[in-house]
């Protein structure tokens, strides 16, 4: 544990001083509206990483989270352009499609035991087709303000999201039995399964986690 630490603090040095460079050698980069844009680009990105850092833990691997997210834009897009849906109610349906698109990687990994790897390099390949099928290569816009004002203002929406889900996600999994379950199952499957761990279950809950987020 020491020696992670110090990885780790050596790793958050490192970003400490490339920022520092870039302040003082680029103009404008530490500006306020550069840095929220920044952020705003890679919120996305973290909190599905923060999702994939759970699913790593177990020895798992999830290569469909970008075609994931391509589907749920696609079927919120759809309902909101063609089916004249609220946009609320698009947003909902799009977190149920991302749910049980990482449901279905869940249970394959889990209950049908094929290994994460090649499960979701198949899921990857074929949510992507659903997508791409499904919108027939149209742009999917016109969203009301509503629904874009959580990627703006001051501090938007969608960053607080992202430090939300952090905190939780960092509280889960170190002061609760199912961060412990996931990070014996990553140590050692058989022994998770005969401490009565149950890893099927865990892989479900897990992926279709991934998913929703």
């Amino acid at each position: 544990m020491k020696r992670f630490m110090i990885r780790e603090f050596a790793l958050l040095a490192v970003l400490i001083a490339m920022f520092a460079l870039f302040a003082f050698t680029v103009p404008g980069f530490a500006q306020w509206d550069n840095l929220l844009r920044q952020m705003l680009y890679w919120t996305p990105v973290g909190i599905v990483a923060i999702a994939m850092t759970f699913v790593m833990a177990t020895g798992g691997i999830d290569l469909s989270v970008g075609s994931i997210v391509a589907l749920c834009g696609v079927a919120l897009g759809l309902l909101f352009n063609d089916a004249q849906w609220p946009i609320a109610s698009c947003v909902i349906a799009a977190v149920c499609v991302g749910s049980l698109a990482g449901a279905v990687n869940g249970w394959a990994a889990g209950y049908g035991r094929v290994p994460p790897l090649v499960v979701t390099l198949a899921t990857m390949a074929l949510f992507r087709g659903i997508a791409m099928g499904l919108s027939e290569a149209r742009a999917l816009g016109g969203y009301p303000d509503a629904f874009l004002g959580i990627a703006r203002g001051a501090v938007p929406p969608a960053i607080v999201l992202l430090a939300i889900t952090g905190i939780a996600g960092a509280f889960i999994l170190r002061r609760t039995w199912l961060g412990r379950f996931t990070e014996l199952t990553g140590e050692n499957v058989v022994a998770a399964r005969f401490a009565a761990i149950p890893v099927p279950r865990l892989n479900l809950v897990l992926y279709t986690v991934m998913g929703a987020l």
